[in-house]
């Protein structure tokens, strides 16, 4: 399969805590080859009696899908969704290094394809057949981020996304991308009181479509991520030893006044260490978008009662990052860029609650040194899908 085509990015005003993304899938771009099956060619999108659904069979094969084949026990007396499960937990605990060989075998050819058995008693068994449409879509790509919409509360209160399925395209970002026929549902819309009652664990649904991971950028190799991440972390820690050293230097230029209030100057002292800290605080987590991996909106009691939805930013470990209630009304019109100081969705990124392996300024892991010459791969990168990014944004 041909590489796919590397668009041309006009320059944009760059903030260090803006949110920004390409999304160049490598599965949509070059056209099929030949004798390669399309996702949903025209000839092939056909109904298939008693499921609901249009659907192209055979599916192609998907990163997530092959990892299953790989380590599936057929001998295991769990049932296919808890085999699911499990292993899906274990794709996700290998973070984007243990998850790369994969996408590698898929982009390559290099891999067994499921054959008919398997796809009847493993990967049809353990995903319906709007889970594996879903997964399809979101791992091959679309243009910008895509959002799942889960409802996990069935009880009293309306369901604003109901028979709307313009709107649950908007609220998606499925616009094009999914199968758009007017009698069916939306692919990204998980709506099954038998399937997603999750109640507050609402990030279950990772282990039945763990390719939300992969949806707000379609950079996936871990060398790729890891210069991104260490570029800004750089920066960021380049600012904190500036307020650092500003503060060394207030220090001693205070233990060297004759102080005549001692108790009133402590509490001074109290009050601008905290400030300190605060400042630390706020650079570090200025970066807490680099990490960004997906993305998913949730329907749940609170919103039965508020009619505002839960809208979380998930990392490559399923980490949730920061979360914020959106009213449905204005959820409708998200843009998915995060890049613009000025625009509404990037207030609601400053607004949104950190959540605790990011909280106080934390990041997840260090990446440690990463060689300038790194980008040196930027070509290959682009070449995998990788994130746009320029020397402009790093700058200060």
């Amino acid at each position: 399969m041909s590489s796919p085509e590397v668009v041309d990015i006009p320059e944009v005003e760059e903030t260090t805590s803006a949110i920004v993304s390409l999304t160049l899938h490598e599965e949509q771009s070059p056209p099929a080859a030949d004798g390669e099956q399309d996702l949903f060619p025209d000839d092939c999108n056909r109904y298939l009696p008693g499921t609901g659904w249009h659907a192209a069979k055979p599916f192609k094969m998907i990163a997530t899908e092959l990892f299953l084949l790989e380590n599936w026990d057929e001998k295991s007396e769990d049932s296919p969704d808890a085999q699911r499960e499990k292993l899906f937990k274990e794709w996700i605990e290998i973070g984007v290094d243990g998850r790369w060989p994969y996408y590698q075998a898929v982009r390559s050819g290099d891999y067994v394809p499921a054959t008919e058995h398997q796809n009847a008693t493993i990967l049809d068994a353990c995903r319906t057949l709007q889970e594996r449409l879903a997964a399809q879509l979101l791992q091959t790509g679309g243009d910008g981020a895509q959002a799942i919409y889960l409802r996990t509360w069935y009880g009293a209160g309306k369901n604003p996304i109901e028979n709307d399925e313009i709107e649950a395209e908007h609220i998606t970002n499925s616009m094009g991308l999914t199968n758009g026929y007017v009698d069916e549902p939306n692919e990204f819309v998980l709506d099954d009181p038998e399937r997603y009652a999750y109640g507050r664990d609402w990030t279950q649904v990772l282990y039945v479509l763990p390719e939300i991971l992969e949806t707000y950028s379609a950079c996936l190799e871990p060398e790729c991520l890891r210069y991104r991440i260490a570029r800004k972390q750089k920066n960021a820690l380049k600012e904190v030893e500036k307020i650092e050293a500003g503060i060394a230097a207030r220090d001693k230029s205070k233990s060297e006044e004759e102080e005549e209030e001692e108790d009133d100057d402590d509490d001074d002292d109290d009050n601008s260490r905290k400030g300190d800290d605060e400042r630390i605080e706020d650079v570090k987590e200025r970066i807490h978008n680099v990490y960004v991996r997906g993305m998913v909106w949730v329907q749940d009691r609170v919103s039965a009662r508020n009619g505002k939805l839960l809208f979380a930013w998930l990392d490559d470990k399923g980490r949730v990052i920061r979360e914020v209630r959106i009213p449905f009304g204005s959820a409708i019109s998200l843009s998915y860029s995060f890049r613009w100081r000025e625009d509404r969705d990037y207030s609601w990124w400053l607004d949104a609650t950190i959540c605790e392996t990011y909280s106080y300024g934390k990041w997840p892991e260090e990446t440690g040194d990463v060689a300038e010459n790194k980008k040196e791969n930027w070509e290959s990168w682009t070449g995998h899908g990788c994130c746009y990014w320029s020397d402009e944004e790093d700058e200060e």
